[in-house]
């Protein structure tokens, strides 16, 4: 995979499923990576974090291996694109910050 740009945090529903064996069958495969997952002690059992190169390939792999883990009852899906994040984080960050002599220099005036 190459920058792992799209990126999913799925929520799992089980029907009394120990996290363990949820840990066995959700695994990476060749087009999605699987980051992490956290047991959750609410109306949703776990959640795990994917990513891939490709957002049909996280689509695919919800479908074809989350959902078909025994006592996977339901999930929902939260895509996201990690390239809005970075323009976000870049655009609150103050432009071209002086140097110090710059700031220095600054205050003498």
């Amino acid at each position: 995979m190459g920058k792992n740009n799209a990126f999913a945090y799925v929520l799992i529903s089980t029907y009394e499923k120990p996290h363990s064996e949820l840990e066995a069958h959700i695994t990476s495969s060749k087009d999605v990576k699987v980051v992490e997952i956290y047991p959750l002690f609410a109306r949703w059992d776990a959640i795990a974090k994917l990513q891939s190169d490709d957002f049909n390939a996280i689509g695919r792999y919800v479908m074809d291996i989350i959902r078909r883990v025994p006592g996977v009852v339901s999930t929902i899906t939260l895509v996201g694109y990690s390239s809005l994040e970075k323009k976000l984080r870049q655009s609150q960050q103050p432009a071209n910050p002086a140097s110090p002599q710059q700031a220095q220099a600054q205050q003498l005036q």
